[in-house]
């Protein structure tokens, strides 16, 4: 007989395993914390850091100034007469010329002018050849000198093209041209420019031939003068001998006048006399500080004449508070030559030195003291540096240029804006 055995089956819920998930959780939940902690405080910091500017100390000009409308009058007499024919200028504006001296030749035609332009500026260029052989015997003597030179020239040559003066630019071309041919003969030996001048010679023989005959320009004045090429038709506004006698109304008159024809004067002016006036008006209060005798600059801020020196010589106040003011100046050049109803600016005071702005200044307590200053950034350390006062505008304080340490120093990064500054504070840009 068999025996069956019966199996009992427990009944139960099955226990899940625990595979590691819960420390993979909490492991993930810091990291995130950790991140967010981090961001805001890099959020802090950066916001912070973007608030730090700064602004570099450099020497600056600042000038007090009048502006005024400036009439200008000049020792002027037309040269009378005319020329037929193609003209060629000998003397440039604001050059002298002697007593009924040449200013110009009359050609029959354009080709013989042209012709004869030609031939000087070859002239030139044989001169200058002649010249750089000749240098060759002595040049060896004087490399060290002629590298300067050379060097200088180019830079002046830069600084004229940036200032938008191309004939002084195109002279220094030409210097810098001729040292450093000069300086190619002292390294490396001599050059041979005979065949270049034999060259330059025929050409210029058979311009000569070509050119034909001319008329000479003369002045036909009794007196010597200065040059100038046009006649603008304001020669005889106002009287020369009267400048130190000038009324506001005559003034404001020749500001407002019309030119006279000058038609029949093509062949331009002469200015007699190196002394010419400035004259205008102004309601200034401030133009009292300024005494007749005494040396002032203007400045022409629409022309390129730039700035000159003059002296006071007149001020005419009438009941109604204008004064005319006519200073006196013995500058001449063709620019200034070309000068007449002109904006000016009477230039009072200036000062030099670093300008800050206000929000950049701040009061700190030296030993007891309350002192203005500014925080400068030198590296990332915040220093405290103090300002010594020279002139004071709207939005601004102008520190006087010192080497002292203890105040604004030029190139010092002045911090404009930024919270929280101290001495000796550590800062991250």
């Amino acid at each position: 007989m068999s025996r069956k055995t019966k199996k009992t089956v427990r009944k139960g819920k099955k226990r899940k395993r625990s595979g590691g998930k819960g420390p993979i959780r909490t492991v993930i939940i810091i990291a995130i914390v950790m991140f967010a902690a981090a961001f805001t405080i890099y959020r802090i910091y950066d916001a912070d850091r973007m608030k730090l500017s700064t602004k570099t100390a450099l020497e600056e000009t600042i000038s007090e100034t009048i502006d005024a409308d400036a009439f200008i009058v000049r020792n002027e007499s037309y040269i009378k007469g005319s020329a037929a024919g193609a003209l060629v200028q000998l003397i440039s504006d604001g050059e002298r010329v002697t007593e009924n001296g040449k200013i110009a030749i009359a050609f029959s035609s354009e080709s013989g002018a042209s012709d004869y332009v030609r031939m000087q500026a070859l002239q030139k260029e044989y001169e200058r050849y002649a010249a750089l052989t000749n240098q060759g015997q002595y040049a060896s003597l004087k490399v060290g000198a002629l590298k300067t030179k050379t060097k200088t020239e180019f830079c002046a040559f830069l600084s004229e093209v940036d200032n938008g003066n191309i004939p002084e630019a195109l002279k220094n071309v030409e210097s810098f041209r001729d040292s450093k041919t000069t300086l190619q003969i002292a390294t490396e030996g001599t050059l041979d420019l005979g065949e270049k001048m034999k060259a330059v010679m025929s050409e210029i023989s058979s311009l000569r031939s070509s050119a034909g005959s001319y008329s000479p320009i003369l002045t036909g004045s009794d007196s010597a003068g200065y040059y100038i090429s046009t006649a603008d038709g304001f020669e005889n506004t106002l009287s020369y001998e009267d400048a130190e006698s000038f009324t506001p109304t005559d003034i404001l008159n020749a500001l407002s006048s019309s030119p006279e024809n000058v038609d029949s004067y093509k062949l331009g002016k002469l200015m007699t006399d190196y002394r010419w006036y400035i004259a205008c008006v102004t309601e200034d209060k401030k133009i009292g500080e300024a005494s007749v005798g005494e040396k002032m600059t203007i400045r022409f801020p629409e022309s390129e004449a730039g700035s000159v020196s003059v002296r006071v010589v007149a001020k005419n106040r009438d009941k109604d508070g204008k004064t005319a003011v006519v200073f006196r100046c013995s500058e001449v050049n063709g620019t200034l030559m070309h000068l007449r109803r002109e904006k000016i600016q009477i230039i009072l005071d200036e000062h030099t030195g670093f300008i800050v702005e206000n929000k950049a200044v701040r009061i700190r307590e030296l030993d007891g003291k309350k002192v203005r200053g500014v925080y400068v950034l030198a590296g990332n350390v915040v220093k405290f540096k103090k300002i010594e006062d020279i002139y004071e505008g709207d939005g601004f304080v102008m520190s006087a240029t010192s080497q002292s340490e203890n105040y604004i120093r030029i190139y010092d990064e002045i911090i404009t804006e930024g919270r929280d500054l101290y001495d000796g504070k550590i800062v991250y840009r």
